[in-house]
């Protein structure tokens, strides 16, 4: 008995390993929300980067609103902007000046949010600001 269960739980882990290790996608919520952060930032003049974000979100009770927040950071420099997001179930597209840094070319880490009140889809992952 115990082996069956051992390879169900090793099973399950590596499932679960598998989706949490691809960067910039998020599924959370349930089916309802999902989330992908692509993988270059725009830098702009006034040293603020825009990231892009893919998502989709299901509904609430409220109706098709919702909200997108997302942060930049990179040694010495840290930018956030917030948006509103479209939930209704269809793939959208939005972005985010995070301001106000200044940001310079190069790696930079970014956390990007989608949430209504049925739940949240959250990324964490690594761009490259150009």
């Amino acid at each position: 008995m115990i082996r069956p269960i051992s390879r169900l739980a090793a099973g399950a882990a590596v499932s679960v390993a598998m989706l949490v290790g691809v960067p910039g996608t998020a599924l959370a919520g349930g089916p309802s929300m999902t989330m992908q952060v692509q993988s270059q930032a725009q830098l702009l003049p006034d040293g603020s980067a825009v990231l892009t974000v893919d998502y989709s979100c299901m509904p609430d009770v409220a109706g098709p609103g919702g909200v997108i927040i997302g942060e930049l950071e990179q040694t010495g420099a840290v930018g956030g902007s917030f948006s509103g997001a479209i939930c209704d179930d269809q793939k959208h597209q939005v972005t985010l000046d995070q301001a106000p840094g200044p940001f310079t070319r190069g790696p930079a880490a970014a956390f990007v949010s989608v949430q209504n009140s049925n739940g949240e889809a959250t990324a964490q992952t690594e761009v490259l600001v150009q």
